[in-house]
């Protein structure tokens, strides 16, 4: 029965691993080449091109409503609506997202696809701009009235100030927009759609930047009315040069000037520099009426922007700085644990960390997609965790945001398999069973080929009985033992052996000496080998039934001393070895 045991093992697990493979082969993918995009490594030229062709079709609707959204947003603005202006930018921002990413299914080349998501980059900030300054613009109308009301002519000079300084910032956006609209409009004409509701925004846009420039000349007309009744310091008397006059991410720049204010400066004066019609720093005068404000780009698009500095009751002239845009770097990392799923990766510029942007993770599966938004740390980096199910998954990073001077980045696509690791995890174990399992047969089978002895050795045939029958001993036998005088005398050696160790050694080892005695004297008695797997009790077996008896007297006391805590009476082990070997004929 033991011989079966290794293989009976082996059939076991090899069906309990074909049970948990089952579920990875019941659904196998099929496909026809005819209409198949792609699979593997092969790809179907004709089967693109038809898919391309759908998907463009298919897209066409939703391109025309995309274009034509922007134009309600400046139509809100110019009506002052800006809460709806506000709501029409969150809903064009999510589908300019997901334009930006689907207008690679539409039938365009790659510089195509790639001035379409500058250009609607650049928009989509003109359009966010306009709505924050047009709402800083209108603010300003009411704080004019407030002002003019408390008979306050310093905050209406610098009422009319901030509104030239808006005035100006909103007629360089309506140029920008201006020229993204062209090139858009160019985009949707290629893949036949009317860009005629997107174009119709620039005249809201031209009339919107001409009703503003009308209020602002009228402001400025009564500011400069009241400075010139209540002697109001001008702008003259503080200048403002910036060092460098532009830069890129990352880049110091230092807004520096002079207070020419007559007579004794005060130490400490402060100096506000703003920029865009925000507060962007303060710094102080010193005794010479010097200043110096340093400040860093970071989040300030790529463009023009306009800066001024106020000290007290007197402002410097707007000048330009120009913030350059720089092509970004963005790479991602992605492990699975389990069903959990790591990414982190990096942003930078110029290799100058991008810190507090905005990261998007998409993550699409067989069924689904989701998009994840995180934030860079100060070193540039991000991560992002999630707990998915099992199957295939496409996972990447994009960085998209037009309020740094850093352009639009992508990861590259990673594909992962969640809860495949099990497979593996099987075919691993599987492999390193059917290897144990197959040492171990023809480790059994080596040994049987050793142990059998040969028809030189026994000149008996082969027997396909494990034990051979209790029978008398055979001719053979006889004839062994008889022509064999010095294995006997060998066998009476374990006994000498055994009285002159037995005080040296425990009960335990000095038993066996007497234990290899009685298995030699086995061997002599039957002519037949034991093997090594044998216990006693089964190399006694061989024996007739005279000396059996005897044999069994022996093992029984050599168990319970060798395994046991037996202690013998007197020399008991050693008489019922003696009498067994007397019985066997080898003593």
């Amino acid at each position: 029965m033991k011989r079966y045991i290794a293989p009976v093992i082996f059939i076991g697990l090899a069906i309990l691993f074909a049970v948990l493979l089952m579920p990875y082969t019941a659904e196998p993918e099929i496909y026809a080449i005819e209409n198949v995009e792609g699979a593997g490594i092969f790809k179907n030229p004709i089967a693109l091109k038809q898919i391309s062709q759908e998907k463009t079709a298919d897209l066409q609707p939703l391109m025309q409503d995309f274009l034509g959204s922007s134009g309600t947003i400046v139509l809100n603005v110019r009506l002052k609506n800006f809460e709806d202006a506000q709501e029409d930018l969150a809903e064009y921002r999510r589908a300019a997202s997901q334009f930006d990413r689907l207008v690679i299914n539409l039938d365009m080349s790659e510089s195509e696809i790639g001035e379409f998501r500058k250009n609607n980059a650049d928009n989509l900030r003109n359009l966010e701009e306009l709505i924050n300054d047009s709402v800083a613009f209108d603010e300003l109308n009411r704080l004019e009235i407030q002002y003019q009301n408390e008979d306050n002519p310093a905050m209406m000079y610098s009422i009319a100030y901030e509104g030239e300084a808006l005035r100006e910032k909103i007629t360089q956006e309506f140029a920008q927009y201006q020229n993204n609209t062209a090139a858009m409009a160019k985009t949707g004409r290629t893949i036949e759609v009317d860009p005629a509701p997107m174009e119709s925004s620039v005249d809201h846009f031209a009339d919107h930047v001409s009703e503003i420039t009308g209020v602002q000349e009228e402001r400025v007309g009564r500011a400069s009315e009241t400075a010139a009744q209540t002697q109001i310091v001008f702008r003259e008397e503080l200048t403002l040069v910036t060092h460098p006059s532009g830069g890129i991410y990352g880049d110091e720049m230092h807004a520096t000037g002079m207070y020419s204010h007559t007579g004794d400066i005060p130490t400490g004066e402060p100096v506000t520099l703003y920029i865009d019609s925000r507060e962007f720093a303060v710094s102080a005068c010193n005794t010479t009426g010097e200043y110096d404000i340093p400040f860093t780009i970071r989040q300030m698009y790529a463009g023009t922007h306009l800066a001024y500095t106020r000290a007290g009751k007197v402002f410097s002239p707007i000048i330009p700085i120009s913030v350059n845009s720089t092509a970004g770097v963005l790479t991602l990392n992605v492990s699975v644990m389990g069903s959990t799923l790591f990414s982190s990766g990096r942003l930078t510029t110029e290799c100058r960390d991008v810190s507090d942007a905005p990261i998007t993770l998409y993550l699409r599966g067989t069924d689904n997609e989701t998009q994840t938004t995180v934030y860079t740390d100060s070193s540039g980096t991000y991560s992002y965790e999630t707990e998915v199910n099992p199957g295939d998954y496409t996972i990447q990073s994009v960085f998209s945001d037009p309020s740094f001077p850093v352009n639009e980045c992508r990861s590259g696509e990673y594909v992962v398999s969640v809860g495949q690791n099990d497979l593996i995890l099987y075919l691993f174990l599987f492999a390193i069973v059917a290897a144990g399992a197959g040492y171990l047969i023809l480790r059994r089978r080596h040994n049987t080929r050793e142990e059998t002895p040969s028809p030189e050795e026994t000149d008996e045939p082969d027997t396909p009985e494990e034990y051979p029958s209790p029978v008398p001993l055979s001719e053979n036998a006889e004839e062994i033992r008889a022509n064999s005088p010095s294995e006997a005398t060998a066998i009476r050696d374990f006994r000498s052996r055994y009285m002159s160790q037995r005080t040296t050694l425990s009960n335990a080892d000095a038993s066996r000496i007497l234990g290899e005695g009685l298995t030699a004297a086995i061997v002599f008695h039957t002519g037949q080998r034991c093997r090594p797997s044998e216990t006693m009790r089964e190399q006694a077996d061989r024996l007739d039934d005279r000396c059996r008896g005897q044999a069994y007297v022996f093992v029984t006391i050599y168990e319970a001393m060798v395994y046991g805590k037996y202690q013998q009476k007197g020399d008991e082990l050693l008489v019922a070895w003696d009498e067994a070997i007397l019985c066997m004929g080898a003593a």
